[in-house]
């Protein structure tokens, strides 16, 4: 911009270090004289970036030469970037004062973009740092072959594009499994919808995947579906099973097409969803039983995973109690140095029916409810009747 006014010779933007020097410049000149480097007063930077005052000088001898030049702060919201230099050799009395105004407006642009420029370095780094968060609690927390081998599916799973069974008891894990499965995927930017198919009455099920359009009444009122809502994301159908069978046609429409069709409605809207399920049912017994499609369990079959359930995976509760103690210490403000041997024990021989779920929501219970750094039978024992054939310290 300044270069297109003639009278201008040489430009150039001065970035400071937190000492107010030169740390580099961008520069462009015009013209042979103009060519040679600029080199300004110390002062003249200090009080550029110091005070933050821009400088007009008329006749001053810079670079063994006469000229006129203008020295404005490259000034953002909170601080002083740096400066922005031009000066006229061949017509010093060309360059008036007035003009030091549009010189200051450009160098206000410049900080202005440095901010946003600094900004969005910022929110990337916020965002880098959420996103290790978010994997560090989402981790799929074990030593066991078993749970080595679900990574290796995780990892497998999230470089598809194509639906994904996951299936186990309850409190498993099946929708973290769902949720890492998008994370490390392409859709990792884009939505995550995890619906309980099994907590909706049947006839709402429909409408809450799939939408509803606009009736005749004003009781009927357009909504989209969760389907619809993801937008290029990934949703998570937990007890696919629970899905009627007279809406699993609509679901293989959405899968194999990209196609959804609003309850009451006749268009097609076209969607971007990555279908994942969960069952804690063998879905080859409902095809079997005819309450099941056959097309789209074959299409689940392409891949499924399994998530174990903690009385299979022994080695893994000690591992998993330590992660859920420390995760909770840490948020309650508490110190957790670790469980008693006889704790650990207890742990082990117990059969957990709710699985990783219940441990949990144990860990979480005791952590609250304890003032003591380590965790022994007595710490367990109002949550974890206490066997009578344990050792105790």
């Amino acid at each position: 911009v300044l270069q297109q006014r003639r009278r201008f010779g040489r430009s150039a933007v001065l970035l400071f270090d937190e000492r107010g020097e030169i740390s580099e410049r961008f520069s462009r000149a015009e013209g042979d004289p103009s060519r040679a480097p600029i080199r300004l007063e110390a002062g003249l930077l200090l009080k550029v970036f110091q005070d933050g005052e821009s400088v007009f000088t008329k006749g001053r001898k810079i670079d063994d030469m006469v000229c006129s030049c203008m020295v404005v702060p490259v000034r953002g919201r909170d601080q002083v970037y740096g400066a922005l230099y031009v000066d006229d050799l061949a017509s010093m009395e060309d360059l008036q004062e007035k003009e030091l105004h549009l010189v200051a407006a450009i160098g206000h642009l410049v900080g202005l973009t440095f901010d946003r420029v600094i900004h969005f370095q910022n929110l990337q780094n916020d965002i880098s740092q959420y996103r290790r968060m978010i994997a560090s609690e989402m981790d799929l927390v074990g030593e066991s072959e078993i749970m080595r081998n679900l990574v290796d599916h995780v990892r497998q799973g999230s470089l598809g594009e194509g639906p994904v069974l996951i299936q186990g008891e309850r409190g498993t894990g099946k929708e973290l499994v769902a949720r890492l499965i998008h994370f490390h995927s392409d859709r990792s930017g884009q939505p995550f919808e995890a619906v309980e198919l099994g907590s909706l009455a049947s006839d709402q099920i429909a409408m809450e995947l799939f939408g509803q359009e606009k009736g005749p009444s004003e009781v009927l009122v357009e909504h989209p579906g969760r389907i619809e809502i993801v937008r290029g994301g990934t949703i998570f159908l937990d007890g696919i099973e629970k899905l009627p069978l007279e809406r699993q046609g609509a679901l293989l429409e959405v899968i194999q097409k990209g196609n959804l069709r609003r309850v009451g409605g006749s268009v097609d809207i076209p969607v971007s969803a990555r279908v994942l399920v969960g069952t804690t049912v063998d879905l080859s017994e409902q095809v079997q039983a005819g309450t099941f499609s056959k097309e789209l369990f074959a299409l689940f079959s392409n891949l499924t995973l399994h998530t174990p359930p903690l009385r299979v995976r022994v080695a893994d509760i000690r591992v998993l109690a330590r992660h859920f103690a420390l995760r909770f210490s840490r948020e309650m403000g508490k110190r957790f140095l670790g469980f008693s041997r006889e704790a650990e024990l207890r742990l082990a021989q117990h059969e957990w029916p709710g699985n990783v779920r219940e441990l949990r929501n144990l860990v979480e219970r005791v952590i609250s409810a304890s003032d003591s750094s380590e965790i022994g039978l007595d710490e367990l024992s109002p949550w974890l009747p206490q066997r009578s054939d344990l050792p105790r310290s």
